[in-house]
């Protein structure tokens, strides 16, 4: 009977075995039937062997032919014990070769015994007694075939050894149908063998067929085993993030979701934190996106660390990360936000060195804050905007009055890409005067847009919008094209050695290629590169992995470089000598008390002795009186601005300011107070 093949597989359909075919679980079918028919044979041969020896017994009525049934029993017995392990270690499904060496090798032995059986006891004992042994060996080795149809070289392995030996009895038996008998023995041995033959395609056909069906299963099996792991990992990889293991943002969702449905029925409140990594892009820029994927690993061990374990922490972005807590009990969003930093003390370990990194986080609660997951994570990162506003490393609760300011900033940056467009976005030129003969030397750009529902919205309004929404180039390029327009109109009137000097955001240098942007408008509007000049903040001076190559490249240029509101930042001697600054701005805060404040005077003093230091010109921002201006000169600055010589003006208008006041200046005339005001009312 054929055995079906075992067909289980693991549960790891990674570790699933496809290396066998049918071939090989044919074989071990083969060996299992070989295995399985020791039993057999041992039982039916020990049973023969025994029938000869009672026979004898009852012929000669003497026990002296048991010693032909003590060897063959001895034989038996180790048949048995050999394959005792064999089974016990499932050797037919590892190993069947061994076992069919094995069981051909006994067969054969046990066959020879058993054709040895009549011939001697013909010889020692009765010739009639061999005659039944004969019959018995012809019996025996015509059941083997017959029954053991797994494999011809077994069965005949056993039957050809036995036929053998009784054709020999047959030859030497001095019975006149000796030689009779032993033709018909040797035709019966050529059934046998067709016999085997035959049985044994039967049973590799039907071997076959059952090992075609267990593969097929099997194939099935394995198929929709991976089919479903396959899934589990699409589910997998569709719900969470790949680097931290972390719930994804539509995870987060959905199970935020789930968590209000619960919170309702229950009756509680549930905090919501938007987390993101303070100067995590220059970890990033500096050490690499390796050393930055590591950094967001450990940040996420730290926040499920820093929360209960019924909490849950999702990463909803770069690094930017979700929190969702269950509030009560003396859990409130204060505690939770302080055990988060207080988490972010210690410091890490990046490349060798350690760096302490914050987290800065905005907080929302349900229901006070919104009733969706989408409201709630929207007013949570309303309010991470604004803890990041006021500082890094720290937390800030949502407000109506954040979500109020965040949705006008929406609707500027919706708007800015049409006023860009359109034209909407005008520039303004307030005068910038020599103090020693009050000739306008330069002007400086100043942006004006009048938004259609919030009215005027202020220029560091209007660059934070452009960089949120992607328009910061595009707004940069308008202001060098209105200066470019305005150096035109002063050389048409003479005025061709007039600056026109254009505001730099210190983000624009990290957004795109600012020194490129600037040689491309002058070499597009053929402009002597000395009169277009970049105003840059002290912040940009902070960052010179930035903002350096591109300030050297506009040095290289022959574009003048400015340092807009000297004093209120953080520059160092070092960078101003190196980046070969053109004018220091003084801003002013320095200047309103000067002619009346002996501290504000000892300050600005400071302030212009450092630019005579480096030989660096002086602008005195924000000049409203005469008394302001004399002192400032007295001080060393030779350059002033503000509302005594003029507000921004329109472009039109500088043409009308300009024919009032430098006639004067030509003149050698110093305007007075309402000389000055008679220009600003040409002007208006």
């Amino acid at each position: 009977m054929v055995q079906s093949p075992d067909i289980s597989t693991p549960d790891i359909p990674g570790q699933v075995d496809l290396s066998d075919d049918v071939e090989q679980i044919v074989l071990r079918d083969k060996a299992r039937a070989l295995l399985g028919s020791v039993d057999i044979g041992v039982l039916g041969s020990t049973f023969c062997a025994m029938v000869v020896a009672f026979a004898a017994e009852l012929r000669t009525g003497k026990l002296d032919v048991l010693w032909i049934l003590v060897p063959y029993c001895v034989f038996q017995v180790i048949r048995v014990l050999m394959a005792i392990p064999l089974k016990r270690r499932s050797m037919a499904e590892t190993s069947p070769w061994t076992v069919i060496r094995f069981a051909v090798i006994g067969s054969f032995l046990n066959g020879a015994l058993w054709g040895l059986c009549p011939v001697v006891a013909a010889l020692t004992v009765d010739s009639r007694l061999g005659f039944v042994a004969a019959v018995a060996s012809v019996g025996c080795a015509t059941g083997v075939v017959a029954l053991s149809g797994a494999m011809t070289t077994f069965s005949l392995a056993f039957a050809m050894p036995a036929v053998l030996g009784i054709t020999v009895f047959f030859i030497i038996d001095p019975s006149v149908d000796g030689p009779l008998l032993a033709f018909c023995t040797l035709a019966l041995s050529g059934f046998l063998i067709m016999i085997a033959l035959r049985t044994e395609r039967a049973f590799d056909k039907s071997s076959r067929t059952a090992a075609d069906r267990a593969v097929l299963v099997r194939s099935l099996r394995i198929a929709n085993q991976r089919a479903r792991a396959a899934a589990q990992e699409f589910e997998r990889l569709a719900t969470h993030d790949a680097l931290t293991g972390l719930p994804n943002r539509a995870a987060a969702s959905d199970r935020l979701n789930m968590r209000l449905k619960r919170a309702a029925v229950a009756r509680r409140q549930v905090g919501v934190v938007m987390l993101d990594v303070d100067h995590f892009k220059q970890v990033n820029d500096v050490l690499g996106h390796p050393t930055g994927d590591r950094l967001l690993v450990e940040v996420a061990s730290r926040l499920r660390g820093a929360l209960a374990e019924e909490d849950m922490v999702a990463r909803v972005g770069g690094d930017e990360f979700a929190l969702m807590f269950d509030l009560g009990e003396g859990r409130d969003p204060a505690s939770v936000a302080d055990r988060v930093l207080a988490a972010f003390e210690a410091p890490f370990l990046l490349q060798g060195r350690q760096s302490t990194i914050g987290v800065s986080m905005g907080i929302a609660v349900y229901p006070v804050d919104g009733t969706s997951p989408d409201d709630l994570l929207a007013h949570a990162d309303i309010a991470l905007y604004a803890s990041k506003q006021h500082g890094r490393s720290r937390w800030a609760l949502f407000d109506r009055r954040l979500g109020e300011k965040a949705r006008e900033e929406r609707e500027i940056e919706a708007d800015l890409r049409v006023a860009i467009r359109d034209g909407a976005i005008r520039y303004h030129f307030q005068p910038q005067i020599s103090i020693l003969d009050r000739r306008p030397i330069g002007f400086e750009a100043l942006m004006r847009w009048t938004h259609p529902v919030h009215g005027a919205v202020a220029p560091d309004v209007v660059v934070a919008a452009a960089h949120r929404s992607n328009q910061a180039e595009a707004l940069l390029e308008l202001a060098l094209d209105a200066a470019a327009d305005m150096l035109h109109r002063l050389a048409q009137i003479g005025q061709e050695r007039v600056r026109v000097a254009v505001n730099v955001s210190p983000l624009d240098f990290l957004a795109f290629d600012v020194a490129g942007l600037v040689e491309t408008v002058i070499r597009r509007r053929q402009l002597p590169p000395s009169l277009i000049e970049v105003e840059i903040t002290e912040d940009a001076m902070l960052n010179l992995d930035a903002a350096g190559p591109q300030l050297e490249r506009l040095e290289r240029l022959g574009v003048p470089l400015a340092v807009d509101d000297f004093g209120v930042g953080y520059s160092s001697l070092a960078r101003l000598r190196d980046l070969k600054i053109d004018r220091l701005k003084i801003d002013k805060r320095f200047v309103q008390g000067v002619a009346e404040n002996a501290g504000d005077r000892a300050l600005f003093q400071a302030i212009t002795a450092v630019g005579r230091s480096l030989d660096i010109e002086l602008v005195a921002e924000g000049i409203e009186t005469f008394e302001q201006l004399e002192t400032v000169a007295e001080l060393g600055c030779s350059v002033a601005q503000g509302y005594l010589f003029s507000p921004a003006l329109p472009p039109s208008d500088v043409i009308a300011w300009l024919s009032v006041v430098t006639p004067k200046a030509q003149a050698g005339f110093r305007p007075f107070k309402r000389e000055i005001a008679g220009a600003n009312t040409v002007t208006t």
